[in-house]
C-alpha cells in the first residue's frame, strides 16, 4: 500500500490488483469456489476469477487472498481456492494449508492495515464499545465481513478470546 501510495479506507483492492498485474473478472462458481489466480504464461500477469454469488465483503477478501498467492507463491500457475480443506499440493492447482494461512494472512494485513486498525480501533475503546460494537463498526469502515474484522481484532490484540 505504501509503494501504491494508497492510504484510503476502504483499501481500493482492485486498484492494488490491477497494480499487481492482475485484472478481476466476476463468475457464478460452485458454492464452495471463492475464486482463483491463473498466471500468464510469460509470468507478467494474471486473471483473478471471484465468485460472483458471494457477499461483496466476502468478494474484497477473495481478491486480496489471491493476489497474496500471487505476491507469495510465485511460478504457480493455477490456484483454486475453494472450501475443500486440502493437506497437500496436487496437479489441480490446490494450495497447500501453508500456502492458504499465507494467502489469507496478507489479505487480512492488506485489507485491515495495522496502523489504520489501531487508529480506527483505539477511539472506540476508549469510549467503551462493546466487542460486538468494535467489531461492527470497523468491519464497515473497512468493508470486510465482521468474522475477518473479529480475527483481525484477535491477531492484533485488540480482542482476547
Amino acid at each position: 500500500l505504501d509503494s501504491l501510495g494508497i492510504a484510503d479506507l476502504p483499501v481500493p483492492v482492485e486498484e492494488v490488483a490491477r497494480a499487481c498485474g492482475a485484472a478481476v473478472t466476476r463468475e457464478r462458481f460452485r458454492r464452495d469456489l471463492s475464486g482463483m489466480v491463473v498466471r500468464d504464461d510469460d509470468g507478467d500477469g494474471a486473471v483473478i476469477g471471484v465468485n460472483s454469488t458471494h457477499h461483496p465483503r466476502r468478494q474484497r477478501f477473495t481478491v486480496a487472498h489471491e493476489i497474496g498467492h500471487l505476491r507469495l507463491h510465485k511460478g504457480r500457475k493455477l490456484t483454486v481456492d475453494s472450501g475443500l480443506r486440502v493437506d497437500y499440493r496436487d496437479d489441480a492447482g490446490n494450495p497447500t494449508i501453508a500456502e492458504e494461512r499465507d494467502a489469507n494472512a496478507f489479505a487480512a494485513a492488506l485489507l485491515m492495515p495495522a496502523p489504520a486498525v489501531q487508529a480506527q480501533a483505539e477511539p472506540l475503546v476508549r469510549a467503551g464499545a462493546t466487542r460486538s460494537a468494535l467489531v461492527s463498526s470497523l468491519a464497515r469502515t473497512f468493508e470486510v465481513s465482521e468474522e475477518a474484522m473479529g480475527y483481525r481484532l484477535l491477531n492484533l490484540g485488540f480482542l482476547s478470546y
